[in-house]
Order: C-alpha cells, then structure tokens, then sequence
C-alpha cells in the first residue's frame, strides 16, 4: 500500500483507509457515598478528657497541630485505637479499647469514643 504524508486541511471526499472503531459509552455506576467520618465517633459526656480506669490518659499517640476530622481519621487509621481525645489547642490523643472508661471534665477537651468498633459507653 502506497502511503502519503498527512494534509493541512480536511479531506473533502471519502477516504480508502479505515477509521477507528467507535467507542461505547461507559456504564453507569451507582455507588454509595463513604460514611462520613464524624458519624463514627460519638462524644462522651460530660465534656473534658479520655481518662482510663485509673483516672490515667494511657495515650497510645499524641500529635500536635491536627483538625478535629484529621484525628479521627488518624484514629480510624491505627490498630487499637477505640476514641480520641481532641484538645482546643489542636493537639490530638489516640486511646486504647482496654483503658477507655470515661472523661474528665475539662472545657478544653473534647473525648470521642468510635461507635463502629466498642460497645458505646453509656453517655
């Protein structure tokens, strides 16, 4: 077959070469939306911080300069991590399923238990 150099403009009449097959729509997918975050974590009352059994914080992390969403999602993320304690300076505490009773009152904590992997501490 004899081959020739592409042309600046459009080809008015029909061409001898083959075009590309066409191309079939895609599916249509439903999916369902991931559950959001914060409905996994339920927050212990009264206000304040994860205390153990023994009044102690028994943290398994801390991190510093974290959101709210960030340390839930870090919580989420580590095996163990039953609830979070989440401070208003930002600062974040991962807490164990063993240790996890009840909350300090404290207005500079907040002491969020996740609802998808503990039985729920009665509020």
């Amino acid at each position: 077959p004899t081959t020739t150099s592409p042309t600046m403009s459009p080809t008015i009449g029909p061409t001898s070469a083959p075009t590309a097959a066409p191309t079939v729509s895609p599916a249509m997918v439903t999916t369902t939306s991931p559950t959001p975050i914060v409905s996994l974590f339920v927050e212990l009352s009264p206000q304040g911080c994860c205390r153990d059994s023994l009044g102690g914080t028994n943290t398994i992390q801390y991190i510093q300069s974290q959101t709210l969403e960030s340390c839930q999602a870090l919580c989420l993320a580590t095996v163990g991590c039953a609830g979070i304690e989440f401070k208003t300076n930002s600062a974040c505490e991962l807490h164990p399923i063993a240790d996890f009773h009840h909350t300090s009152p404290n207005v500079d904590c907040r002491c969020l238990q996740r609802t998808d992997l503990v039985p729920l501490r009665k509020r």
